[in-house]
């Protein structure tokens, strides 16, 4: 990855503690930031995985639909298509449209 500026460092640790108080957007945004090894972070599914669960269970719609996508993938977890359509639907009712999970930004 290209390496941070002091700023985004900054902004990245602020993610990264928010998202560890709980925080369920945070810990979406690190979630996405682990999957697509964006802010200098290598790429880790498990990671990914781990903060997209915490997320979801919050009942945050778009981890929720990124939690069926790994879910369908086999990213950071075993391919299950009846919990990828679980996930899917969660996220559906929760009001996530696909089109709101094409940015990722902090």
């Amino acid at each position: 990855g290209v390496a941070l500026s002091k700023e985004d460092h900054i902004k990245l640790k602020q993610v990264e503690i928010k998202a560890e108080n709980n925080n369920a957007e945070a810990q979406w945004k690190l979630g996405m930031i682990y999957f697509k090894g964006l802010a200098d972070v290598t790429e880790n599914d498990d990671d990914a995985f781990h903060w997209m669960s915490k997320s979801a269970a919050q009942n945050y719609a778009p981890a929720e639909y990124m939690l069926g996508f790994f879910y369908e993938h086999g990213t950071g977890v075993k391919k299950d298509m009846k919990l990828a359509n679980l996930y899917y639907e969660k996220a559906k009712k929760h009001g996530f449209k696909v089109s709101d999970n094409t940015q990722m930004q902090f």
